[in-house]
């Protein structure tokens, strides 16, 4: 694991958000960072290499594949977790409220023009509908 993934585990494991995280879970030929099961919820962590065009078009395509089995996913920057586990945190337990109530985010809420986390997790899968 990497440092980031070592940070948000040791914030999350242990169901001290109220839902309990897998860590590196495999769904179909892809292993996740975080999933919760029980919410049908992905949480990836990017550094740099997801930022390349080739690391974008695999990304999407991977977003897709989930998407279309009905998995939600919350991308965030590793530097964002490394500098603000608080507030990764937070928006993490609004995006587990909302999808324990059904509910989905509007895309300005996940993501930046540059498509990095800014204000809020990158939303790639069910929350932009």
């Amino acid at each position: 694991m990497t440092k980031p993934e070592i940070l948000l585990w040791l914030a999350i494991k242990a169901d001290q958000l109220g839902v309990r995280f897998r860590r590196q879970y495999g769904i179909g030929r892809y292993i996740t960072d975080f999933y919760v099961p029980r919410l049908r919820l992905v949480v990836e962590l990017d550094g740099s290499q997801h930022y390349t065009p080739e690391g974008r078009r695999y990304d999407e395509i991977r977003t897709k594949s989930f998407e279309s089995i009905g998995i939600q996913v919350i991308r965030f920057a590793n530097d964002e977790v490394c500098r603000n586990l608080h507030g990764v945190l937070q928006r993490l337990r609004i995006a587990i409220a909302d999808r324990q109530n059904g509910q989905v985010r509007s895309p300005s809420f996940q993501e930046g023009a540059t498509g990095e986390s800014q204000g809020g997790p990158r939303g790639d899968v069910g929350l932009s509908g």
